[in-house]
């Protein structure tokens, strides 16, 4: 079913917040509205529905009443699968408890009238009604249920609570007072955060959960043990490096512009890996044992609370793997020989086994770059602009930077010719876009070639401007390399020779040694 051949009335769909007056539209392809969840309240003859404003200014709870019948026309839209436009996939709500009632403890706020607790597992995520039968039979029939009896719930556990209509608005007004959810929610099922969840459980919530669960109900939970401890770093490893563009890549609306990538995405993705691969070397075990409680703590913090999104779990990772890569680099660093790196706005060497700390200096910034390309050739003139991104073309060791500079036009003219054969491809085959595309990046060479000849014809001289640069990187360098030499003379000789000349268009880290550096 495509969603454009769908015939609804749209003030059903639509929720006004009084706080904010923004109107909000509960659709399943708008993510936006349902990113902190929907709120269903079930009675016999009508019920409520509700949402977390959108709004970023407001972020209020906001409830509506509905016949019961618009309750279900509203969930069959929501909960029915058809298509909804190219490359989309309709979120799949599930009903979310967690953290199961545990941080509104504390709170003085109306009480339901019932609760009831399930522990889940993988064949069983939901609860049925005759499950329950004997808990309201005796209750008025003015009783609303947080849950549709059959759907499913997400893991580990279920909490399911019904009310007295009068209380309804108290609780609503408890969320907006205290921020803290107590009204459970249907959430965009997010396997990265059931994973989570079933963590915190599985090491804490546990034993919490079962005190409140009903004598006659059998539960089969592995029992706690040194086993379920030794799986703990594991766990708690694989949440944190886990990417959240592949957990959720099929569970929300993608977007007919493809992401670009940025350099955050490109930090995250080191992170991880060299979390990972530190893992599997022996180290940071401890330390996640160490962290996993607070981690628990701070996590049911944030899920508690209102306008709680997957974002604020993905900055809380991100929080801990930080940490734990921060860590791991210590222990790393205690076994290895050779090392280069920058902490708090100094660097640190250690140089066969012996660290040395807090040097400073753009100097070592230098010296850091040309370890990193260690036994390359790299060009002073591209080092100093860029600071890591240097290109082939070398320098010779002159003042006269005029002849070097011919490489350069003559690099930016090949590149000229290739930029006009693919405009006349473009052009054969019709693609507009990607010939103005083109052209906008032919003209930036153009603009740079003309930057670079006098009006006469003749290149323009860079003589005294490289030789500047060349110089004050020279200088940086000898000025690091006394300081080094001041506190390890071994490591200043090294460097000393393995760096030689300083002073020159061309910069090598050229060592006699084969070291393995440990850069990060």
């Amino acid at each position: 079913m495509d969603i454009k051949d769908i015939e609804f009335d749209i003030d059903v769909f639509t929720i006004r917040c009084d706080h904010c007056k923004q109107e909000s539209f509960i659709l399943p392809m708008n993510s936006r509205t349902l990113q902190h969840g929907l709120i269903f309240l079930i009675g016999e003859n009508d019920g409520y529905i509700g949402i977390t404003c959108p709004n970023e200014d407001c972020l209020r709870t906001i409830i509506k009443k509905e016949t019961r019948e618009r309750i279900q026309e509203i969930r069959s839209y929501l909960f029915a699968p058809f298509e909804c436009g190219p490359g989309y996939v309709k979120p799949l709500l599930r009903y979310h408890s967690f953290p199961f009632g545990y941080d509104s403890e504390g709170y003085e706020f109306p009480s339901p009238i019932h609760t009831y607790s399930k522990a889940l597992n993988e064949s069983e995520k939901s609860v049925i009604e005759e499950e329950v039968t004997d808990l309201f039979l005796d209750n008025p029939k003015d009783v609303y249920f947080s849950y549709f009896f059959g759907d499913l719930a997400t893991n580990p556990a279920i909490y399911v609570i019904w009310l007295d209509e009068v209380v309804i608005p108290q609780l609503v007004n408890f969320e907006n007072e205290k921020g803290i959810k107590v009204l459970p929610r249907y959430t965009i099922y997010d396997p990265l955060l059931e994973k989570a969840e079933t963590f915190c459980y599985k090491h804490f919530l546990e034993k919490e959960f079962l005190a409140d669960l009903p004598e006659s109900l059998e539960v089969h939970l592995v029992p706690s043990g040194p086993h379920r401890e030794a799986e703990r770093p594991y766990e708690l490893l694989e949440i944190l490096t886990t990417s959240e563009a592949g957990a959720r890549s099929a569970l929300s609306p993608i977007s007919l512009e493809p992401e670009k990538p940025n350099n955050t995405d490109d930090n995250r993705k080191l992170l991880r890996n060299k979390a990972i691969s530190l893992f599997k070397k022996g180290f940071g075990r401890d330390f996640l044992n160490q962290i996993y409680s607070q981690f628990i703590q701070d996590y049911i913090e944030i899920s508690g609370k209102t306008d709680f999104t997957c974002q604020a779990f993905d900055s809380l990772r991100n929080d801990y793997l930080r940490k734990l890569h921060k860590q791991m680099n210590i222990e790393f660093l205690g076994t290895t020989q050779y090392a280069f790196y920058e902490e708090s706005g100094t660097w640190t060497i250690i140089f066969d086994g012996n660290p040395i700390r807090a040097l400073k200096g753009q100097g070592f910034r230098y010296i850091h770059h040309l370890v990193s390309h260690m036994r390359k050739q790299i060009n002073i003139h591209d080092f100093d602009k860029n600071q890591g991104n240097h290109n082939d073309l070398v320098l010779p060791d002159s003042d006269n930077q005029t002849i070097a500079d011919r490489q350069y036009v003559a690099d930016i003219y090949k590149k000229k010719n290739e930029l006009e054969r693919e405009i006349e491809e473009a052009e054969l085959q019709g693609d507009i876009a990607l010939k103005e595309e083109i052209y906008g990046e032919l003209e930036k060479y153009s603009e740079y070639l003309n930057e670079l000849f006098k009006p006469g014809g003749g290149l323009k001289e860079f003589k005294d401007e490289t030789a500047k640069v060349k110089d004050k990187i020279g200088r940086s360098i000898d000025r690091a390399l006394k300081q080094l030499t001041r506190v390890n003379k071994d490591a200043g000789a090294h460097f000393r020779d393995a760096l030689r000349p300083i002073y020159s268009y061309t910069l090598c880290y050229n060592p006699r040694e084969n070291i393995e550096w440990h850069l990060d």
